[in-house]
């Protein structure tokens, strides 16, 4: 559990590394944007898997855990059937400072999909009658989505375990997303298909099949920002992205339309920044108004190629104190993702290091970096192949020489 410089399938590293996860299996954490360490960060949500080389069923158990960054010990604390390569069963904490975490599981006997709330200090779980895909600060509400949908648009990304069962209507109004509350158990619908389909269409496909791909809360809880795609056909394999903004009252208001839009995050409660491209403009790294839609570059020359044109995408995120922007990319072909950083605070930018994370024979299945903060901002955790099985790594910020 030691931190290195020279550590094996990290190459050039500019901070110490280790790997937390055990010697054997394999172990990931997810998304990039959930809460991965404990509020005194001493301890990290881990997810184990039955296997990495095929896509899960829905008989499939993934082990959900937490591992001890002082020991490495591993303890787990459930088991579920509700998960995608991805994005794991949404494990994660909430940023409300206790000791629970929350994470998606098949009800088997009522045949649905829901969201646990369960306090690892009392062993007391709370139920939400749906799955959820975000989870607000507070750690009384979620936003829930179909991952049924979900998983006949992005089988990396959807549950396997239930069909969608309105698979066959473009745009249902019984269906879109919904508040759920934890302490009751209860949900509401916010906004549905249809009227996401009136009030935000997109030209030549006002009768396309839509989904909701990702969504999260702002710090706060007080919105929400969701990605609005629709469906590729036999005809158009494409798909175009909404990115759209609403709160817990049901309003929604656009932010960017029938563009590109690909991974966001929540820079503080009215500014996001997202790799995208703004209607007119160019492939690149931008910080958005969730306001009124304005934008302005983002991130250093590290992230964004020829004065912010034709960048590659990251999924980006800034560190809880403001200090650092970090972004992870997609493999070269010979299979190395890279992880950059932006120091906000000494106006130092570089590639904090690269490892080997390829796409592999599925990319649905594929090892996305995902790199996230712990709750200091002082470490940097991360999913990797390095040496050739699923491992999480983590990187002391304190000691960063760019």
């Amino acid at each position: 559990m030691k931190y290195s410089l020279q550590f094996d399938g990290v190459i050039d590293p500019k901070a110490p590394v280790r790997s937390i996860t055990p010697a054997e299996g394999e172990w990931f954490f997810g998304y990039y944007d959930l809460l991965a360490y404990s509020p005194d960060d001493r301890r990290h949500l881990v997810n184990r898997l039955p296997f990495g080389d095929h896509i899960n069923g829905p008989d499939d158990v993934l082990g959900l855990g937490e591992i001890d960054l002082r020991t490495g010990e591993y303890r787990e604390f459930a088991t579920t059937k509700a998960w995608s390569f991805q994005q794991g069963a949404m494990l994660q904490y909430a940023g409300n400072g206790k000791n629970t975490v929350f994470y998606n599981i098949y009800d088997e006997e009522a045949r649905t999909h829901r969201m646990v709330r369960h306090d690892l200090d009392t062993g007391k779980k709370d139920l939400a009658d749906r799955a959820c895909a975000t989870v607000a600060s507070g750690a009384r509400y979620g936003l829930a989505v179909s991952f049924a949908r979900i998983w006949d648009f992005r089988k990396g990304y959807g549950y396997c375990n239930l069909a969608d069962p309105n698979a066959a209507v473009p745009q249902p109004a019984d269906d879109g997303i919904f508040l759920c509350d934890f302490d009751n158990g209860t949900s509401k619908l916010l906004a549905d298909y249809r009227r996401m389909a009136k009030d935000f269409p997109i030209p030549g496909r006002e009768d396309g099949k839509f989904v909701v791909n990702h969504i999260t809360f702002n710090p706060s809880g007080t919105k929400y920002l969701f990605l609005l795609r629709n469906f590729p056909t036999p005809t158009d394999k494409t798909w175009s992205t909404s990115l759209i903004v609403g709160d817990l009252e049901g309003n929604l208001w656009p932010t960017m339309m029938d563009t590109m839009v690909s991974h966001y995050y929540w820079k503080d409660d009215d500014h996001i920044i997202a790799f995208c491209r703004p209607v007119g403009g160019v492939n690149g790294h931008y910080l958005i108004d969730a306001r009124d839609g304005s934008v302005e570059p983002a991130g250093s020359e590290i992230y964004n190629k020829n004065g912010y044109h034709l960048a590659s995408d990251t999924h980006c995120s800034y560190s809880p104190d403001g200090r650092f922007l970090v972004g992870d990319d997609y493999p070269s072909p010979d299979g190395v993702r890279r992880i950059r950083i932006d120091d906000l605070k000494t106006g130092r930018s570089g590639m904090l290091l690269s490892t080997y994370s390829p796409w592999g024979k599925d990319p649905e299945i594929r090892t996305d970096l995902h790199a996230r903060f712990s709750r200091d901002s002082k470490r940097l955790s991360f999913d990797a192949m390095a040496r050739g099985r699923r491992e999480i790594f983590e990187v002391d910020l304190t000691q960063l020489d760019l």
